[in-house]
């Protein structure tokens, strides 16, 4: 049996008790209400006969005008255990409720109402419950079937993504929800881990698609060395140059790919953007070329010192192989981001081939050293940080500029020029 199925019959159990429960105490505080309103109107009978007697005239008689309400029940008045007057009927020993009341001058009055009437409600509420609690229960059942279709759509959405996750497809994200309960939560978490997925296989397929690329070359270069080994063609020292040139390369390659693929272990903090410019500059021992143009000096990034200057060197690295001329390091607010800039008075880069120069292995001349991941490896950091890259031609030349969320240090602002 599923858990469905279950979960039904757990609620049709519980709501079955509750209608039995719901019925035994209505039943016992319907018999009590009768019960009292049987001993009030045997009360009221006796008040009535004792009202509708003439004692104090010598022998017991009624009065002249009629009481209908006599003919409710029956009375007797005895005297001595003899019966002196009644409204005609004996008073039977079952089925009815009696009441001895003791008069003055001796008389005893004996009153008695049927309990028929109260047998009869009893069983007319009895009737009406056996007839309302299986229709009560289908209704309620009814509804607990649809709540129950309604509540398991997203489990059911949940279940089917899952599947589709163990057969190695990425499903459509789950719909979650209304309202902040459990299966909200689920829902959102299920979506989160989904997406977190889809980007580990994405940078393992990038990884493979990449590395099986990038390694063809210096594999084939590797097998062309062994072979001319082999045949004698080559000396065996320019041969293990080749080779050692060879490794070297693919050493490369493999340690950009997995610099790309893996997520950054984050320890953030808060950064002085003045002080990430000055280390990133001093790192690339460019002397002179560097130039420090900061008009947000103020400013400081909430991020990982070693990730962003490791993004900033890339940065400054492309800028002085693709340029001769000086180098502008800039760091300026955008709203809640920090933009590091880095610019350089070359001859800028074609409109169409901005939004490639993040891509891996894209290099625009092929003739310059370098493998084409600094840019990518400089993109993925900014984006593990929450922050973006961005390339614009600034005629003349190229800036990269590198978004990193930020806080505002408080003082007012300098610019400084170096």
């Amino acid at each position: 049996m599923g858990f469905r199925w279950r979960l039904f019959l757990g609620l049709a159990i519980a709501v079955a008790l509750a209608a039995l429960l719901q019925g035994i105490f209505g039943y016992i505080a319907f018999t009590r209400s009768l019960d009292t309103q049987l001993r009030f109107e045997v009360h009221h009978y006796a008040y009535l006969a004792q009202h509708a007697l003439r004692l104090n005239q010598g022998k017991p008689r009624l009065r002249s005008e009629p009481l209908p309400g006599l003919r409710q029940g029956r009375f007797e008045l005895e005297k001595g255990g003899k019966v002196l007057l009644s409204n005609g009927l004996p008073i039977p020993g079952s089925g009815w409720l009696t009441l001895n009341r003791n008069l003055p001058g001796g008389y005893l009055l004996r009153v008695a109402i049927s309990r028929a009437p109260r047998a009869e409600a009893l069983g007319a509420y009895i009737q009406t419950n056996l007839i309302a609690l299986p229709i009560t229960l289908l209704i309620v059942l009814f509804g607990a079937a649809l709540m129950l279709q309604f509540l398991f759509r997203p489990v059911r959405e949940l279940t089917g993504a899952v599947r589709q996750l163990s057969q190695a497809k990425m499903p459509e994200p789950v719909r979650v929800p209304s309202g902040n309960d459990e299966l909200a939560v689920l829902a959102s978490s299920f979506n989160h881990m989904a997406g977190e997925l889809l980007k580990r296989m994405e940078r393992e397929r990038t990884f493979t698609r990449y590395a099986s690329h990038e390694l063809r070359t210096p594999l084939a270069s590797f097998k062309i060395q062994l072979e001319a080994l082999d045949l004698g063609l080559l000396p065996q020292e320019q041969v293990v140059a080749s080779l050692e040139r060879s490794a070297e390369q693919m050493e490369r390659i493999l340690s950009g790919l997995l610099q790309l693929t893996r997520s950054p272990e984050l320890a953030l903090e808060r950064l002085s953007a003045l002080s990430l410019l000055k280390s990133a500059a001093s790192a690339a021992s460019a002397g002179e070329r560097l130039r420090l143009v900061c008009s947000g000096c103020q400013a400081a990034v909430l991020g990982q010192a070693d990730l962003i200057g490791q993004a900033l060197g890339n940065l400054i690295e492309n800028a002085l192989r693709y340029s001769e001329g000086a180098v502008d390091l800039g760091a300026e607010l955008r709203g809640d981001q920090v933009a590091l800039s880095v610019r350089d008075y070359g001859e800028g880069v074609p409109e169409e081939q901005l939004v490639r120069l993040s891509e891996p292995f894209f290099r625009l001349a092929k003739d310059r050293k370098g493998l084409g991941l600094g840019l990518a490896l400089s993109a993925h950091i900014a984006n593990s940080l929450g922050g973006a890259l961005e390339f614009r031609n600034a005629s003349p030349g190229l800036q990269a500029t590198l978004l990193i969320p930020g806080v505002l240090e408080r003082g007012p602002a300098r610019p400084v020029l170096s």
